[in-house]
């Protein structure tokens, strides 16, 4: 379930532009593995791991994400 609920409001927490350019996002075992074929954005999406964790969470409302992983 909650795997669902965060593909249907990944453009909401993490915005349009990320959005358009991530694959696919994965959530299991409160691990987040998020695919995309732009380097840059990988990149970004690597440094700021502990941002997305924390807006995530917070957008929840609970401790959904523990780890993210970026392909």
């Amino acid at each position: 379930m909650d795997a669902i609920r965060l593909k249907s409001e990944w453009e909401t927490i993490m915005g349009k532009t990320i959005a358009k350019y991530t694959k696919e996002v994965h959530l299991q075992n409160g691990i987040l593995t998020i695919f995309s074929d732009v380097a840059p954005l990988k990149q970004e999406l690597y440094v700021g791991r502990q941002q997305i964790i924390q807006n995530i969470n917070d957008y929840f409302n609970e401790n959904l994400i523990k780890e993210v992983r970026i392909k």
